[in-house]
């Protein structure tokens, strides 16, 4: 339901956020089921209060899944077991801020790339 940006890990698994059931889909690429990580998972890892929507997926080098959210405004990083580590940005226009984290990828040296439909800029942490 909302299935949006695919992305293949290095191990040629594909993602997909499903906004609408608020989960993580995994996929081979024959198109087989893997496994998914739902929204009550990644919050209780997070330990915060409130929803948690994922928008959009990339899955850098090192397996790290980077998934923006659609509430918080926020971009999480979880380990390849979809563990939580750590969040990026918060909501707003300044430095470091996002209001609509539309697109990520990752940088050769690691970095995590985050395009911003509301500021129409590209932010790099």
């Amino acid at each position: 339901k909302n299935p949006r940006s695919p992305a293949f890990s290095p191990e040629g698994e594909l993602f997909v956020t499903d906004m609408g059931n608020g989960r993580v889909q995994v996929f081979r690429e024959d198109g087989a089921f893997v496994r998914e990580f739902r929204r009550q998972h990644m919050m209780s890892l997070m330990r915060f209060g409130g929803s948690f929507v994922p928008c959009h997926v990339c899955v850098a080098p090192d397996s790290s899944i980077i998934c923006s959210d659609f509430v918080s405004k926020k971009v999480h990083v979880f380990d390849g077991e979809g563990r939580f580590v750590r969040s990026i940005g918060s909501h707003g226009d300044g430095d470091g801020q996002l209001l609509d984290p539309s697109g990520l990828c990752v940088g050769a040296r690691g970095e995590i790339l985050v395009a911003d439909d509301e500021r129409n800029d590209v932010q790099v942490f």
